[in-house]
């Protein structure tokens, strides 16, 4: 898996995932641990356009309980702002 991390502005970094997820193991826990670690700091992580079978297994594990997941990278954006008020 690859990471590129992009600073859209002060508030809001999007990090760029590519490549495998190791979906029994260390990617997803990474992913869970970083959601609640931006919680306990009122940070929020959002993740938006997944493919179809990455969404399905995310539902299916009950991490978009624990993760917000949108369509797109303007929807994500608009929950931040929200979030911001």
């Amino acid at each position: 898996m690859q990471l590129e991390k992009i600073q859209l502005d002060d508030a809001v970094t999007k990090l760029k995932l590519s490549g495998k997820l190791d979906i029994a193991g260390a990617g997803v826990r990474h992913l869970v641990l970083a959601a609640k670690s931006l919680d306990q700091r009122r940070g929020k992580l959002v993740l938006f356009a997944l493919t179809e079978p990455v969404t399905e297994v995310f539902t299916t594990m009950g991490i978009h309980e624990i993760i917000t997941i949108v369509a797109s990278e303007a929807e994500a954006q608009g929950l931040v702002a929200l979030d911001a008020h």
